[in-house]
């Protein structure tokens, strides 16, 4: 059986633009799903809640950027553009 978080994950993941680097995703203990994207010093946490919700928090240098979001399929404005400013994979 697929947990729910497995699923949250899945469905998340086929939402992330083209030409992304990879990101790291965790599941803890409690089901909650993250997905890490790090480079130099940028770095981009999203965690996943069952309700469809984003939680996110963006290190770009100096600044932050963080809020919530719905996800409602697809892919929240904030989160798609933080990654395609800075996590596109380089060729």
């Amino acid at each position: 059986m697929i947990s729910d978080a497995l699923l949250i994950a899945m469905r998340f993941s086929k939402l992330i633009p083209e030409g992304i680097q990879n990101p790291w995703v965790t599941i803890d203990d409690t089901e909650k799903v993250a997905f890490d994207w790090k480079n130099r010093e940028l770095s981009l946490t999203v965690i996943l809640k069952p309700d469809d919700t984003a939680v996110y928090a963006a290190l770009i240098g100096t600044a932050s950027e963080h809020g919530t979001a719905k996800i409602n399929g697809g892919m929240p404005y904030p989160i798609g553009d933080i990654l395609t400013r800075y996590f596109r994979r380089e060729t």
